[in-house]
């Protein structure tokens, strides 16, 4: 009995003082679930939006009559399926403009791109999108109407997440509606902006 108790007491010693033994063999590393990252991105940017009667050639720098240039700001939505192609979905608003109408348009489009370096992409648009020019101080200005776009642009990669970016789109030609002295409308947009993918 004595030999029971000693021997229990002794086991139980080297367990509270640490005396058990350790496996110091190698650890199975846990794999980690791996996230998808850059496939969806937003961005903003400012535009220069030509909109004018469609008889007016377009001339984003100099006035002229029958063409109101707006100042607009836009936000965008965008997912990369791959490095090769990309939906991208756009919303506009006039922050500004020079004569006599503001622009709102809502766009969603197909994005295929290439990657002429690490950083530098260049890409089309195309797509389907809705514009509607309202007017300002009275003018003769009532266009809203959905139709074909189409765009051209460059991005450029400063890291991981973000980027810079320049295009022209298209928004609509001989959009009906009235604006003016003229029953259809050319709306066009250079756009200057950054996104950033998460």
């Amino acid at each position: 009995m004595k030999k029971i108790l000693l021997s229990s007491v002794l086991i139980f010693s080297a367990l509270n003082a640490g005396g058990y033994i350790v496996n110091d063999g190698p650890t199975i590393p846990v794999k980690k679930p791996v996230l998808a990252t850059g496939n969806f991105y937003i961005g903003g940017a400012l535009s220069l939006v030509s909109a004018r009667e469609n008889c007016v050639d377009l001339d984003f720098f100099s006035d002229k009559n029958g063409q109101d240039r707006l100042a607009n700001i836009m936000l965008l939505a965008g997912y990369n399926f791959n490095k090769y192609v990309a939906v991208e979905g756009r919303v506009s608003t006039t922050i500004a403009n020079k004569d006599f109408a503001k622009l709102t348009s809502l766009s969603l489009f197909l994005k295929p791109q290439y990657p002429v370096t690490k950083e530098l992409n260049i890409y089309a648009l195309l797509g389907y999108g809705h514009v509607k020019l309202d007017n300002n101080n009275g003018s003769n200005v009532d266009v809203s109407k959905s139709t074909f776009q189409w765009g051209l642009g460059a991005s450029y990669n400063i890291d991981n997440n973000w980027a810079v970016f320049a295009d022209y789109t298209n928004l609509g030609n001989n959009i009906s509606g009235t604006i003016l002295n003229s029953n259809e409308a050319d709306i066009d947009s250079i756009n200057v902006g950054v996104t950033y993918k998460f």
